[in-house]
C-alpha cells in the first residue's frame, strides 16, 4: 500500500510540473482514500497542495480547499 501511495504522489508531482494540476489533484485525492494518514503527513502531498493553493487566483476549488484543510496547510 505504501509503495502505491508513494507512486501516486510521485506521479502527481510529475503532472504538477507539467501544469496538469487537475490530474495531479485527482491522484492525491485517490491516494488519500487509500491511506489518509500517510497523505496527511507526507512531504510531497503537503508541498503540492500548498503550492496549488498559493497559485490560485482567488478562492481555491472546493476539492483543493478540502484537501488543504485536511492536510492542515490552510485554516
Amino acid at each position: 500500500m505504501e509503495s502505491l501511495v508513494r507512486h501516486s504522489l510521485e506521479l502527481a508531482r510529475a503532472y504538477s510540473a507539467q501544469n496538469r494540476t487537475d490530474e495531479a489533484l485527482a491522484l492525491v485525492l485517490d491516494a488519500e482514500e487509500l491511506a489518509p494518514e500517510q497523505i496527511r503527513y507526507h512531504f510531497i502531498s503537503r508541498h503540492l497542495v500548498t503550492v496549488w493553493v498559493r497559485q490560485q487566483r482567488g478562492k481555491p476549488s472546493h476539492l483543493l480547499a478540502g484537501v488543504a484543510q485536511r492536510l492542515r496547510v490552510i485554516g
